[in-house]
């Protein structure tokens, strides 16, 4: 056994025991006007592409192949390397997987065995590896077989694999004495990105030469021609097998977009692949404040597009008050992958943040009488205060004592500081209530301020929520108005939810009674009694696109898809299919067609039998949005949603203020023997003073809620999935299905005066 090891020491070049190692030589130079010549692909695409640091090979693989790639020639027929250790290559994985990549030397006769040493690594996605061949050695077993002065041939080559990959060797070098193959990390690091300063608009961020700018959190720059979008350079983010929520895969620096400007974002985008219920997003993102711009600086890049080769434009406008920090943002939700190219900043005209808790406040009716107000001056008995050092003079807003509301060394998710436990707010009235509030710091967890009324008897539920995240260091204000009916009364409690910190001074409660038509005692309207001024029995045998639009887009986990739309033997039918994997459903509405504002609504469904979704009749508008003024300038109302399969029970329900930070939402769930089986139908009573619900002509929940939406809605027809309707995947019986026999809108002649005077108000 010595003697074979001697025996294999005899082999080894001399330069490897050189005592004075030459540098490294460049004897395959990718710059040569030449060097195209000596390049061959085998069961690849092979390409010289220009970069900012010179020219460097692309490999493209074939996906067909076992072993696909490329090989080098030397131009005078040998290379004689007797005085260097080895050979390395540096290559970057252009590709979104990882891959295996091999270099060969080879002399003549070479077979993967004989005549050659080898060695390989994995690189991952949009990282670059270096690469050695120690002369004398294959795979780590040491072998004898190469003659360093008649190399004849380089192979570079990968596995197979599933899709066409790209790899780009930058470098091929001779080395001398000892090199180790230097593993780059299997995740690209996240980069923190220094602010910058720019003075100069428009800003184009050019990926060839401005890479800094954008700060990689598992977003690559690749140059894989078959991504590229322009150039030799684009962003590229995907996010399978990534196992998170929100991916968001690269950022600008912070210091690009100064407050007190409008702004246009303008780039190129490809999306190349995504699940159906995956999105592509571009927004603005606060890094101190650790929130977007979701109402200013937020975009779905991808809502019409699925996977496409096609180049389409995207825009993206937001004015900024306040924060230097802002960066813009590019992320996926779900599973998707996507291209970014040619991103361009423009800078427009001041900006000053509109205050609509200001024009809410303003707007306040003169019948409003001045009621109670709380500034922290003096003792007030009816104010409770958890702790007396939330009273604090440092940072007042106004005179000389603010109420604090700190929770960021707090451990408990809810801080409650300061109570007003009476009933102090008696029923029969509508209130209006406002205070000032400053930001000291937003912590982590998605924190906010909040105020909340509760009942303050019987089930002692809450009435009304108010949250609320301004910015830091700007005085703002904080507005809400709602309903008390006779017979109930409200408590009011100022907290504040996991780790935030903020000050409030300078509360004002104003009021005016309800007056006599309450919800409590208003009289439902009686469809004999009224006007019917919409209708469709769906007597045809298709729908009737004069007053339906069948929605296609992505919805969760699934798609709304016309073809899943149908008329049949009398009834609308909104078909639950699956094919390979993916979900359908059905969904139509008049948001083109009709909208009215005020009516009694009744619908009669069957509904189906299947879990995994849920059919919903439901009336929607783009003001439910709108956030400051309750409900009443947009709600969504769910007159019925059945997501109980198997169990007797429906749903109500009123959402308004958006579907974000400021959502307000209010429900109710109806035990209803019996509904699983036939038809029945579903209605709600829709007025200024508020909302009645109805099944089978029974009343089931009136509430006011939100105020009473005062603007036009539509209708919608839908079919929904997931979430509280179970699994779609332990369903034995699809497609599943719902019937509608028909849906109709009456009026009372007052509620027809009513409209005519509002929008001639308009």
């Amino acid at each position: 056994m010595k003697y074979c090891r001697l025996f294999l020491l005899a082999w080894l070049p001399l330069a490897c025991m050189a005592a004075d190692p030459l540098p490294d030589l460049d004897f395959f130079d990718l710059n040569d006007p030449e060097a195209a010549r000596y390049i061959k692909g085998k069961d690849a695409k092979v390409s010289l592409v220009e970069t900012n640091a010179g020219k460097e090979l692309q490999i493209v693989l074939d996906p067909a192949k076992s072993y696909p790639g490329a090989a080098i020639y030397p131009s005078t027929g040998r290379w004689d390397l007797s005085k260097y250790s080895g050979v390395e290559i540096e290559v970057e994985n252009l590709s979104d997987a990882t891959l295996q990549v091999h270099l060969r030397v080879d002399n003549a006769g070479a077979n993967g065995k004989d005549h050659c040493n080898s060695e390989w690594i994995r690189v991952h996605p949009g990282t670059t590896a270096l690469l050695p061949v120690t002369f004398g050695i294959s795979y780590g077993n040491k072998t004898a077989d190469l003659d360093t002065t008649e190399i004849q041939a380089l192979q570079i080559f990968s596995g197979k694999a599933p899709t066409n990959r790209t790899i780009a060797v930058k470098s091929i070098r001779a080395f001398s004495g000892e090199r180790k193959i230097v593993q780059p990390p299997k995740k690209a690091p996240k980069v923190l990105m220094a602010p910058v300063t720019i003075d100069t608009y428009p800003l184009q961020i050019t990926l060839e030469e401005s890479p800094s700018l954008l700060g990689m959190d598992g977003g690559i720059l690749t140059r894989d021609p078959s991504l590229v979008i322009d150039g030799t350079t684009s962003l590229f983010g995907d996010s399978k097998g990534k196992n998170r929520p929100w991916f968001e895969f690269a950022k600008t620096a912070p210091g690009i977009f100064a407050p007190g400007y409008e702004y246009t974002v303008k780039y190129q985008f490809r999306v190349l692949s995504r699940d159906p219920d995956a999105q592509v997003y571009a927004f603005m993102r606060s890094q101190s404040q650790g929130w977007g711009r979701w109402d200013k600086g937020w975009t779905n890049i991808s809502l019409e597009a699925m996977a496409s080769d096609e180049v389409q434009e995207g825009e993206l406008t937001f004015g900024l008050q306040t924060q230097e920090d802002y960066q813009l943002n590019f992320g996926i939700k779900g599973n998707a992958s996507v291209v970014i190219d040619n991103i361009e900043v423009i800078r427009g005209e001041e900006y000053v943040e509109i205050d609509l808790e200001d024009q809410h406040i303003a707007a306040i009716p003169e019948s409003a009488e001045f009621y109670r107000s709380w500034n922290f001056e003096t003792t007030d008995n009816e104010l409770r205060i958890g702790n007396p050092q939330a009273l604090i003079t440092e940072h007042a807003l106004a005179g000389e004592t603010s109420l604090m509301l700190d929770s960021l060394d707090s451990s408990k998710s809810w801080n409650i500081v300061a109570s007003i436990p009476k009933e102090i707010l008696p029923g029969g009235y509508r209130y209006y209530v406002y205070l000032t509030s400053e930001a000291k710091a937003w912590g982590q967890g998605n924190p906010y301020a909040y105020m909340v009324i509760k009942e303050a008897q019987g089930e002692k539920k809450t009435l009304v929520w108010k949250r609320w995240r301004g910015p830091v260091g700007i005085p703002h204000s904080v507005y809400t108005s709602f309903e008390i009916p006779e017979g109930q009364s409200g408590a009011l409690d100022f907290a504040i939810y996991k780790q935030g910190k903020a000050v409030i001074d300078d509360i004002v409660v104003r009021r005016e009674p309800i007056g006599e038509k309450a919800i409590t005692t208003l009289e439902p309207i009686v469809p004999e009694e009224a006007v019917l001024i919409w209708s469709d029995e769906f007597d045809g045998d298709t729908l009737d696109t004069d007053k339906w639009e069948a929605s296609h887009q992505p919805r969760t986990g699934g798609w709304w898809n016309p073809d899943n739309v149908s008329v049949e033997d009398g009834n609308l039918v909104l078909t639950f299919s699956e094919k390979d994997g993916v979900y359908s459903m059905g969904e139509v509405n008049t948001q083109n067609s009709f909208t009215f504002r005020y009516g009694y609504v009744e619908a009669r469904m069957k509904l189906p039998k299947e879990q995994g979704h849920w059919p919903g009749i439901w009336l929607m508008g783009g003001g439910v949005k709108n956030v400051g003024n309750d409900g009443r300038d947009g709600t969504e109302i769910d007159i019925v949603e059945c997501p109980f399969n198997g169990q007797d029970k429906v749903s109500h329900a009123l959402h308004w203020d958006g579907y974000s930070l400021d959502h307000q939402s209010r429900g109710q769930h109806v035990d209803v023997p019996g509904v699983q089986e036939g038809f029945h139908t579903f209605a709600v009573n829709w007025s200024p003073e508020g909302y009645i619900f109805f099944v089978d002509g029974k009343e089931t929940w009136r509430t006011d809620a939100g105020g009473g939406c005062r603007i036009p809605l539509n209708i919608i027809l839908s079919d929904e999935m997931g979430g509280w309707s179970g699994d779609p995947k332990k369903a034995k019986n699809l497609p599943d299905r719902t019937y509608i026999d028909y849906i109709r809108v009456w009026q009372s002649q007052e509620q027809i005066e009513l409209n005519k005077r509002e929008l001639t108000q308009e």
